[in-house]
């Protein structure tokens, strides 16, 4: 589910259609070369399997993948504004700011980097 895991950024956002036109995250992070976070078709599979809510899964993989980048040093970026969405990628700022001290969006080259 981490893929490019030897980057030293991470790219998070929405998946919109997939394409870079979209300005989904998967497609600009695999364009850069970034780490990313996406376990594809498997989410909704495993979410019935194991009768897991969204809330759960977020727990279960998605902090998972945040707190690894960020003890890993990684830059944290968004391809999205978080504040502007809700669901997972503002799920993924909130756990941010509380678990690893972010404070701040950053928005540079259409990217919104995580500041401390």
């Amino acid at each position: 589910s981490i893929h490019n895991p030897d980057s030293s950024s991470m790219t998070l956002g929405k998946y919109l259609d997939g394409t870079i036109e979209s300005g989904s995250y998967v497609a600009k992070a695999e364009e850069t070369g970034d780490t990313y976070f996406s376990l594809g078709n498997d989410w909704n599979s495993i979410k019935e399997k194991y009768d897991l809510s969204e809330k759960e899964m977020f727990e279960v993989f998605n902090t998972k993948a945040l707190d690894d980048a960020v003890e890993s040093g990684k830059t944290i970026r968004f391809s999205q504004n978080p504040n502007d969405w809700g669901g997972t990628l503002s799920d993924e700022w909130e756990y941010l700011k509380e678990k690893h001290g972010f404070t701040r969006l950053i928005e540079d080259g259409g990217y919104w980097y995580a500041k401390v």
